[in-house]
């Protein structure tokens, strides 16, 4: 079977880039690597989850092969989840993601929720900032180009440019990129990765890898569309 061209490897990447990016994706896959997981395990592992957004990213994630579901016969019945093989092939990524929030994050990670069953308030976390959209595109055309004038970047990650400056804001307060003026008329921002930042390589080269391996398995799958 013909290799896919690269365009569509890359506009593959660029999705599977937003869907790892949404909200509670990698923390249900993360919970998964440990064994099958009832869907109210799961929704605990993912404190903070509502049971109808934790099943509409389930449901992307069976669509993608990565889970799989399956009913228990028992009283009342349960739901249980279970990684499939390019679920299991996810573990790279997940392990390179620990890593690098261990290595360079200011305090241990925890996903865990707290005395009164709350989730844990990750909002200034630089951990929580990754599964913002347009992140990992960022890093990853930063990775390409070592460093991007604000109109490239924009084009770059095919954003437009009020979103693009939102969130460089918070990857600037998180110390994943920073920021210089290029003194010229009229005055020019330049973005560079931090060492932080660019530390995250090797999640990217994980994501890849399984994409790449993805795309061989099933030609032509794609992420399904935000509901």
């Amino acid at each position: 079977m013909a290799a896919p061209s690269p365009d569509k490897s890359s506009d593959l990447l660029l999705d599977i880039f937003d869907f790892f990016s949404e909200r509670w994706v990698l923390f249900a896959i993360s919970s998964l690597m440990g064994g099958p997981r009832n869907f109210n395990d799961l929704g605990r592992d993912c404190g903070g989850a509502s049971g109808k957004v934790l099943i509409q990213k389930l449901e992307k994630m069976e669509r993608l092969g990565i889970v799989e579901r399956s009913v228990l016969s028992v009283i009342p019945p349960r739901t249980r989840y279970t990684l499939q093989p390019a679920g299991l092939a996810l573990r790279p990524t997940i392990e390179a993601l620990d890593h690098w929030a261990r290595t360079h994050l200011p305090a241990p990670l925890n996903w865990e929720v707290n005395q009164s069953e709350q989730a844990v308030d990750e909002s200034r976390s630089p951990i929580q900032l990754l599964q913002q959209k347009w992140v990992l595109r960022i890093v990853h055309a930063l990775l390409k180009t070592g460093g991007s004038g604000y109109n490239k970047l924009s084009r770059l990650v095919g954003v437009n440019v009020t979103t693009l400056g939102h969130r460089l804001r918070e990857m600037e307060e998180a110390a994943i990129i920073s920021k210089t003026v290029v003194k010229v008329q009229p005055l020019q921002y330049w973005y560079e990765l931090t060492a932080s930042g660019a530390a995250l390589k090797e999640v990217i080269n994980a994501v890849e890898v399984w994409v790449d391996d993805y795309q061989k398995a099933r030609p032509g799958s794609t992420p399904p569309a935000d509901s």
